[in-house]
């Protein structure tokens, strides 16, 4: 940009200025400028530079700041403010993010007029932010907010929704700046949801795509292990030609999530991708097509099939950023993302390795509500394959994991369905079902929470709701790491319900995706032997004993403790059937 060329650009801005400054200088015009020197030199200066931040142009009394994020502006601000606590001079300063024109030597425009109107509504010594950078970073700073509701200033049409900040209460930033460490894994990283964009060439249709982001912001955020940007940051780019990069600068956001909305005739088209902002690369991108019969009941499905593939995909391209780090320069959601890398490869040994990376992370991070969760996860995996050493030790720490998980967060999903396999294991099945169904009810686009409640269901003796449950997961996330469960579990409920061709298929493809899994064997063995095709049924049952050496009816009776005394029976006669001796 030369020096006389006009670029805009959206823009994190901190305002501030020297409360009663013309009445300093009145009582001591050269203690006040000596004040004024030193706070420049010795704290605003080091301090913008130390948060990534472009002093704009400084005033007699006070100073203009850019910075690539609001976590960064805000972060300063507190910092200054905290640095300058016992200083004669007391600043205000306001923060906003909006549009700006920059002209090579000065900014203006509107982003800039809020920014400087609520400087001029703090306390001295306080900080004042817009509702838009309240929405941005609520969840990533950890600090007191004060709503002041909304404010009629000077040059704006609408009123300006106004939040004090408190300072001086143990606030830090929860979120290492990106325009430091695009790289850094060491805070859960945030997703962006851009408006999906109408293709149609009917703005009759904006409101499906508005609502679908919205929606799809809604259902990402249920989730909580990952911060999703508020809708209210995330809409200033609507309709705009916008680099990827630069917006997960502007919005701390690691992830981003774009799409658009084509409508002919009764057929509507969804593209979406998922895209990592600090390299630009895509992670995931899928496209769907329905007939709009029930516009609403179309935006529920795609929104649930969006979260639900999302979720799995942001997973797992964080766990690969953090394989790469060397074990000594973990953090605690690096040692998580390690522990799940674990968990997903489903082997005994690999579920010990699994755990004691998780409990890691909760000594370093005690309020990690999923790494708790997924400690209880692994020991009720355990019991169910009939792994656990010492079952009742087994139980009881997951019993105090998940109890801690759910403690820390209510509304985790994957601990209330964990809680509802430990309330199966305990006899208390009634509990288990409410359990299971309050883990979907609180988050409906779960993937996960849908396979365990239909593994439930299967254990309670239900096999077409199981189906039902199952089918869903495998809907909401076709290419979630866990579908070779779904389809060794599904085979069973085919089993269960008579259909052995049908548990045949699912089991070898079961199979393919996971040849160490036990489950699918033990299945295949008692379908091919109730078809009679003994010789694909020994194979199956041979392979069972190589991956499980003491394989026995009471080994199988402690695996698969259907409460259906019948459909155990029904399994146990297949799996004899293939060969198994009895007793």
């Amino acid at each position: 940009m030369g020096d006389h060329g006009i670029q805009r650009r959206l823009a994190a801005i901190l305002a501030a200025d020297v409360a009663g400054y013309t009445r300093l200088m009145e009582e001591d015009t050269d203690g006040t400028v000596a004040a004024w020197t030193a706070a420049r030199e010795g704290v605003i200066d080091p301090t913008v530079s130390a948060h990534s931040g472009r002093i704009v142009k400084l005033t007699g009394d006070g100073f203009l700041v850019e910075f690539p994020t609001v976590q960064q502006a805000v972060a300063c601000a507190i910092d200054m403010q905290e640095k300058m606590a016992d200083s004669p001079l007391k600043f205000r300063m306001g923060v906003n993010l909006g549009d700006i024109i920059d002209d090579g030597r000065d900014i203006h425009g509107e982003g800039v007029n809020i920014a400087a109107r609520l400087e001029a509504l703090a306390d001295e010594g306080g900080i004042c932010v817009s509702g838009l950078v309240y929405e941005s970073i609520r969840n990533r700073i950890e600090a007191s907010f004060e709503d002041l509701g909304e404010k009629a200033v000077k040059h704006v049409s609408a009123p300006v929704r106004v939040y004090r900040i408190g300072v001086g209460d143990g606030v830090e930033e929860k979120v290492s700046p990106l325009a430091e460490s695009m790289t850094s894994v060491l805070e859960r990283p945030a997703v962006a949801v851009l408006p999906f964009d109408n293709m149609s060439g009917d703005a009759d249709q904006d409101y499906f795509a508005d609502g679908l982001t919205e929606d799809i912001i809604t259902e990402l955020s249920k989730y909580g292990w990952f911060p999703v940007i508020a809708h209210n940051s995330t809409f200033v780019f609507r309709g705009k030609s916008i680099d990827i990069k630069e917006v997960g600068e502007k919005l701390g956001a690691r992830y981003v999530v774009e799409g658009s909305v084509r409508k002919a005739g009764s057929r509507i088209r969804i593209a979406a991708q998922l895209i990592d902002a600090a390299t630009g690369h895509h992670i995931w991108a899928e496209r769907y097509d329905r007939e709009l019969e029930d516009v609403f009941a179309v935006q529920d499905e795609i929104t649930m099939q969006l979260a639900g593939t999302i979720m799995p995909e942001l997973s797992a391209a964080q766990q690969k950023l953090a394989l790469r780090k060397p074990p000594e320069n973990l953090e605690a959601w690096e040692i998580f993302l390690h522990g799940q890398w674990w968990r997903s490869r489903f082997t005994r040994e690999d579920f010990t390795e699994a755990r004691l990376l998780l409990l890691d992370a909760v000594r370093l991070d005690p309020e990690m509500s999923m790494a708790h969760a997924l400690i209880a996860d692994i020991g009720l995996w355990s019991l169910s394959m009939n792994w656990a050493a010492d079952p009742s030790a087994t139980s009881e720490e997951a019993q105090k994991h998940v109890t801690r998980a759910l403690t820390l967060d209510a509304g985790n999903a994957h601990a209330h369905a964990c809680m509802a396999w430990l309330k199966f294991y305990t006899g208390h099945h009634a509990e288990a079902r409410e359990e299971g169904e309050t883990a979907i009810r609180l988050n409906p686009s779960y993937a996960e929470g849908h396979l365990y409640l239909g593994n439930l269901y299967l254990y309670l003796g239900e096999p077409k709701a199981a189906i039902e449950e199952q089918e869903i997961m495998r809907n909401l996330s076709p290419r979630d790491p866990l579908t070779f469960v779904v389809d060794s579990f599904q085979n069973l409920a085919n089993y269960l319900l008579g259909d052995y061709e049908k548990a045949v298929i699912l089991a070898r493809q079961s199979i393919r995706k996971k040849p160490d899994f036990l489950v699918p064997h033990l299945h295949l063995a008692a379908a091919c032997g109730q078809l009679g095709r003994l010789d694909q049924a020994r194979e199956a049952l041979a392979a069972c004993s190589q991956l499980q050496s003491d394989l026995s009816e009471a080994f199988i009776k402690g695996a698969w403790p259907l409460a259906n005394p019948n459909h155990f029976e029904a399994l146990l006669d297949g799996v004899r059937k293939a060969g198994l001796p009895e007793g």
